[in-house]
């Protein structure tokens, strides 16, 4: 609605000036045949607490300078002051917009410019670090980032998309509820993934000491899953944890699995955990994150058992539509789990998910529901793995005893020389400024960052570029993807503590990647408290920011 507040003053203005019959002759007056107003961004991006103050200059057709004008100005429809300048106080989080108006006293003729303003919290996005005092302590940090307006130009003229601008370095967060032993961080987004503000994600921080989540604009505490067990805790130390549509997952080190459905789609605590393990205490090695933050994330997601063997856990969960707070219809199928079989009419190596005699290298997530990747190793030799699942559309019982086919599965060779001394991997999946799609795969290797474009139908050579080497081996990486913006951010930590953020840019014409710096601190000096980093993730603050590389 208040991006109509602008355009129907547009039009109010417009229909003014076409109705002025006041005045014969409007070569001598000022209209709108060339005038501007200058002097004000075309957005700002405010913490709670700060403000800006705009003073706007104005020239006009005819009154060049400093035009005798009358000012207005407009916040979300409403006038709020009519003087020169004007301070806006960020006192309320949300998206406001900001209309000033110039007006000519002698013809009544107005000339308006429009400004975005968006309050958000303080640690709503940026580059989260988990890590571990001297003392065997959990402890949380941060780079704090702020949206950012950046041009681009078509043949439509000037455009703006938004980016990311990274301003400050927060620490001690959330100090007074982690406890010890740290293992990784994870963002969890509840359904659906859209932009709303109520829409928030929050962050589980892994500990064996005990799981901790946290609401993500203040990083205060929210529960713990295993508040949320209806019997018994389990006695074994945590060792992963997933977040399907509907359901969070617990992987133990003693392998076993348990799960817990929610009540309510977005609430992510409104669901109980079993005391017993599932599928009768059958022992899983990994979860596999998949698309979750999407209004239409995959119904499943995979599971790897002791034999390395891939299952898929079904979560075909729907909200009863139209039900307050999207209660869940219980005519499902949440928690079965379904083998993998061949298609006899397009058959695949059913090695590769069927007691698998290599190595999972890594799986990377895929932030789409195309298809799903994954890092290999087997008899020497490195692998792509492009794969996916011919999954029902209506789920039937009899699927959990007669499996679900695999659609698709491809392999392509990656050269030795990527996996030397292999430190992380990451994936970015996009569309650019002209529409295209981009997929990056990224290899972090001893001190080299590796960068190559995905060409999927050669799967004997993959070309890959050296992007960047460093004077200290790299300890994790991470990439945030625009919405139709010709690069993305590529987080690299490096062993030593130094932090770097890079633009990503694929020269398409050149076939070559193209960075540019945009942030570099060493954090363990901006942070004594950090003995060692032990995970990194980018911040999105809601699962739209991450499906869709929107900035909200």
């Amino acid at each position: 609605m208040k991006n109509s507040v602008f355009l129907l003053l547009m039009i109010a203005l417009m229909l003014g000036c076409l109705e002025d019959h006041t005045n014969l002759d409007y070569r001598e007056i000022n209209d709108y045949s060339d005038w501007s107003i200058n002097g004000m961004q075309v957005s700002y991006s405010l913490f709670p607490g700060e403000s800006v103050t705009l003073t706007p200059t104005v020239r006009l057709s005819r009154d060049t300078l400093n035009p005798a004008v009358t000012s207005s100005w407009l916040l979300d429809g409403e006038v709020v002051s009519q003087e020169v300048s004007y301070t806006f106080v960020a006192d309320e989080k949300g998206s406001h917009e900001l209309v000033y108006v110039a007006t000519d006293p002698k013809t009544g003729v107005s000339f308006p410019k429009r400004v975005d303003i968006v309050v958000s919290p303080y640690n709503h996005l940026g580059w989260l670090f988990l890590s571990r005092t001297s003392a065997g302590k959990s402890h949380l940090s941060m780079v704090v980032a702020k949206r950012q307006q950046v041009p681009y130009w078509t043949k439509y003229g000037t455009r703006y998309r938004d980016s990311l601008v990274y301003v400050d370095f927060a620490t001690d967060l959330a100090t007074d509820v982690l406890g010890e032993q740290p293992i990784r961080l994870m963002e969890e987004y509840p359904y659906p993934g859209d932009v709303e503000p109520e829409e928030k994600s929050e962050i589980l921080i892994l500990q064996k000491s005990g799981l901790v989540e946290l609401g993500e604009s203040e990083l205060t505490y929210t529960g713990s899953p295993l508040n949320e067990f209806a019997g018994e805790v389990p006695s074994a130390k945590i060792k992963d944890a997933a977040v399907s549509f509907t359901s969070k997952w617990l992987l133990f080190e003693d392998g076993q699995l348990y799960f817990s459905v929610a009540n309510v789609l977005s609430d992510l605590h409104s669901g109980r955990f079993g005391s017993d393990p599932a599928f009768n205490g059958k022992k899983f090695k990994q979860l596999v994150e998949v698309m979750k933050c999407s209004d239409y994330p995959l119904p499943y997601f995979p599971v790897i058992d002791e034999e390395q063997t891939m299952w898929l856990i079904v979560d075909d969960a729907d909200p009863k539509n139209g039900v307050e707070g999207d209660i869940i219809n219980p005519l499902n199928y949440v928690g079965t789990l379904v083998p993998l079989r061949n298609d006899p009419q397009k058959p695949v190596d059913i090695t590769l998910f069927k007691n698998f005699d290599g190595e999972y290298v890594q799986h990377l997530y895929v932030p789409k529901k195309d298809f799903l990747f994954s890092l290999l190793k087997r008899n020497g030799q490195y692998y792509w793995h492009r794969y996916n699942f011919n999954f029902p559309y209506t789920f039937k019982p009899q699927y959990a005893i007669d499996g679900v086919t695999v659609s698709e599965s491809t392999l392509g060779k990656l050269s030795g020389e990527l996996f030397s001394d292999f430190k992380d991997a990451a994936f970015a999946k996009f569309q650019n400024e002209s529409y295209s799609n981009c997929e990056w795969l990224l290899i972090a290797s001893g001190n080299n960052l590796y960068a190559m474009s995905m060409n999927w139908k050669d799967t004997e050579k993959q070309n890959y570029q050296k992007i960047k080497e460093f004077s200290s081996e790299i300890a994790f990486i991470q990439i945030r993807c625009f919405s139709y913006l010709n690069y993305i951010h590529v987080g690299v930590l490096l062993e030593d503590g130094v932090f770097h953020v890079f633009e990503l840019h694929r020269d398409e014409k050149a076939d070559s990647f193209e960075t540019k710096e945009v942030y570099k601190q060493n954090i363990k000096q901006l942070d004594a408290d950090i003995h060692e980093v032990v995970d990194m993730i980018h911040k999105y603050g809601n699962g739209a920011n991450r499906f869709y590389g929107f900035v909200n």
